[in-house]
């Protein structure tokens, strides 16, 4: 599923279980410029690369500690540290081409599906959770957060979101839908994580 930084996707350890967090097929979350529709008009790509998509104040995290930490990083020019400052539209009208493959074949899938969704995302309303809850021809599960804003697996209640995400890769693993956890799974991840 396409996302951007804070809309990331697991796909359960390459078993094809996806766990979609944030997902962002429309950017209509309320932190988002009005003028951004407008770049719907733009179909070339040496056209979008004329404009820049700034990241901005709130920077997908609503927890004031947090933003500040990573406002900083971002404007260190250090694209290492949280990305990069601005995206060329010409990788934003790639993303839409990707969502619109996307929306063409996500009834396809078929797999239960476990996705994270803030209810105060900044850049992307609660319409993608629902469209993909209502075109994923799987089981879904779906948590909305009440204390986040988009970059869910940073924010307020990252602890909830690997929580819930352990609890549905165990339910899949209980009805065999998974291996037992080993190397490369989320279990080995976490805990191999320093300290």
């Amino acid at each position: 599923m396409p996302h951007d930084r804070g809309g990331r996707a697991l796909d359960g350890g390459g078993h094809g279980h996806p766990a979609l967090y944030a997902p962002s097929l429309w950017l209509d979350g309320w932190g988002i410029p009005w003028y951004t529709s407008l770049f719907g008009l733009l179909t070339q790509k040496w056209a979008a690369d004329y404009v820049r998509f700034e990241e901005r104040d709130p920077w997908g995290v609503k927890d004031l500690r947090l933003r500040a930490l990573v406002e900083q990083a971002v404007n260190s020019g250090d694209s290492s540290r949280a990305g990069i400052a601005a995206m060329p539209g010409g990788l934003m009208l790639e993303l839409r081409w990707l969502v619109q493959q996307v929306k063409r074949e996500v009834s396809s899938v078929r797999q239960p599906a476990l996705i994270i969704h803030p209810r105060e995302d900044d850049r992307a309303s609660l319409r993608n959770l629902n469209y993909l809850q209502t075109n994923l021809a799987g089981l879904v599960e779906t948590v909305v957060l009440d204390d986040s804003y988009h970059v869910v697996t940073l924010d307020r209640q990252r602890q909830l979101v690997v929580s819930r995400t352990l609890d549905f890769m165990g339910q899949l693993q209980r009805i065999g839908m998974t291996p037992p956890p080993g190397r490369g799974s989320i279990e080995t991840a976490l805990d191999s994580r320093p300290g």
